[in-house]
């Protein structure tokens, strides 16, 4: 209830931001991973386009938009590939569990959950699922808020690949 309540004070806080458009060059950020060690944009290796995709565990449209990249996921191995939550890590485990089997305890996905609530006013989400594709100049391709526009964002990470 408590991890609830102080979302929604944050998300008040922050509804101005979700009107503003995604950054246009990766933002610096850092994040914690589950072992409590903090990850920093510095450590995305920079010969790999990245995608980002930020969701929540309860939502609907989250679930469909990671069933169909867990579907996917062997097109997803030459890139950065972020999962990043403001849910608590029990909550992220059991989403993944159950919609993307095959980003859990995977080493070429960084799974990070922002306890500090600085996702949004670094990137500035329309809604969940976010997902923003950044090619190797850390400039933005792509950005997509809902799990329709995913056949998209595959078609162009392939296209990018060549």
């Amino acid at each position: 209830m408590r991890s609830l309540s102080v979302f929604l004070f944050v998300l008040f806080l922050n509804v101005p931001l979700f009107g503003q458009e995604p950054p246009t060059k990766l933002p610096d950020f850092e994040f914690m991973k589950y072992d409590s060690s903090t990850f920093s944009q510095k450590q995305l290796n920079p010969k790999k386009q990245t995608l980002i995709i930020f969701f929540d565990a309860t939502c609907g449209h989250c679930q469909e938009a990671m069933k169909k990249v867990n579907a996917r996921y062997d097109e997803l191995k030459q890139l950065n590939l972020l999962l990043i939550s403001m849910d608590v890590e029990k909550s992220v485990k059991m989403f993944l569990t159950a919609y993307g089997p095959k980003m859990l305890n995977n080493d070429k996905v960084t799974v990070l959950m922002d306890s500090k609530y600085e996702f949004v006013p670094l990137f500035h989400p329309k809604q969940y699922p976010s997902l923003y594709l950044y090619g190797k100049n850390k400039d933005l391709l792509m950005y997509a808020n809902n799990d329709e526009k995913i056949n998209d964002l595959f078609n162009l990470i392939a296209k990018n690949q060549k």
